[in-house]
Order: C-alpha cells, then structure tokens, then sequence
C-alpha cells in the first residue's frame, strides 16, 4: 500500500520500506525516528509517518439487537482513525462493508453496502452509524463476521467478528395481530386522485385494508 503514496514518498525510500518488509500497522506505531532508523534515512522518517497518517483506515463497533427469531438488528459505528489529505485522499473515499456467516460448508454473504466516506464526517469527528438487518437461524452460530474494505487503497481493510452466542431470541410463539374480516378499503380513502392513479385496482386487499389507517396517517413503526 505504501506504492501509493509514489510522488509523496521518493522512489528510493519506498524500495527501502519494502526491503525492511515493515506492515503499515507497524509503521504507525512507530515514532518518526524508529522509522528513519528502519530504513537508515532519518530526514524521511517524518516524511513516512506524515503519510502514513493519512492512510484510509475505519475502526467498527457493533451491537446485537434480535428482532424476531429469525432477524437481528446490527448498530455498526464507525470511526476514522486518520487525518484526511485533500491532495491524497481527494473528496470521497468509498468502501465496501459486508457481513458473512463462516459457520457450515459455505460462507454467505447476508448484506453489503457501498459506503461513502466524505472529509466532512471525518474533519467532524463524530462517528457514523450503519443499521443492519440480518437473518439469523437456529441453532445459533457463534459469530457473523463484518468486513470493511477500501475500493481504492490495498490493504486497507477492517474485519471484526459480530458475536452472537449471547443473544437472546423472543418466545417462540410470537402473538401476531389477528387479521379482520373488514370491508375492503376503495382507492378512494387515499383522499387525493394523483394518489389513486397510481393503483390499477380499485379496492385494497384484506391486510392493507387493516394497515391502511397506521400506515398512511400516523407514523407508528409497524411490521408486516
């Protein structure tokens, strides 16, 4: 990943580094001298740490929530560990982030994003939050595991297990709303005609119908 910062670092210092076979995590926590004593060049010592700082990096922190018995919530915060450079990092850096299950013969995949990581939230340094929703099933697996990585830079990536052996799934015997044997609603009950042309049909079925009067004029959160 160093090779990326060619026009920053001279050519010379970088086939240095990559003879010393350092690791940028060990580079990052070594202090300015150690590295110019490294590489036996201590004007650029300085000049690598500087740059080493602005290499993209993410810190993540999850949450379990079970929703139902077969769905948990995950509260992903980030973090940006780095000091953002107009000249290096440009105006956006963009990520993949995506959640597998290891567990059994085959590894899925149960969501992925496309992130976008702008100098605003990281000169605000304030942490962003992701919600995820993801299936879960019985028994349950010890862990999901959540992947960060960078579609510019190589090596930078992120990868942290999201345990799950702790959790406790609700009842079993969940208690659903019964459905009513009422009247279907006419596209009518919309009240506005851009709304009714929009339908094909003139009455709504059975469980719109019951979700009609939550749905469309209160902001009650609902489940169907």
């Amino acid at each position: 990943s160093c090779m990326l910062f060619a026009g920053t670092i001279p050519m010379d210092v970088l086939a240095k580094l990559e003879g010393v076979n350092a690791s940028l995590d060990k580079l990052d926590d070594m202090s300015a001298s150690d590295i110019g004593r490294l590489i036996r060049n201590d004007r650029s010592g300085g000049v690598i740490k500087k740059a080493i700082s602005h290499f993209p990096r993410l810190e993540l922190d999850v949450s379990v929530q079970p929703i139902t018995r077969t769905i948990v919530r995950i509260e992903v915060t980030i973090t940006f560990p780095f000091e953002w450079s107009d000249r290096i990092n440009g105006s956006v850096e963009p990520w993949y982030i995506w959640v597998t299950d290891p567990n059994g013969d085959e590894e899925r995949n149960y969501h992925t994003e496309y992130f976008l990581l702008y100098k605003k939230m990281v000169m605000e340094g304030e942490p962003h939050k992701l919600t995820l929703t993801i299936p879960i099933f019985e028994p349950v697996p010890p862990q999901y595991i959540l992947h960060a990585v960078s579609d510019r830079w190589l090596g930078a990536e992120t990868i942290i297990p999201i345990p799950l052996q702790g959790i406790v799934l609700p009842d079993k015997h969940v208690s659903h709303t019964e459905l009513l044997n009422l009247t279907p609603l006419p596209l009518a009950c919309l009240g506005n005609p851009d709304y009714e042309s929009l339908y094909r049909f003139q009455h709504f079925n059975a469980v719109q119908t019951q979700c009609f009067h939550t749905a469309y004029h209160t902001d009650t959160n609902m489940l169907v």
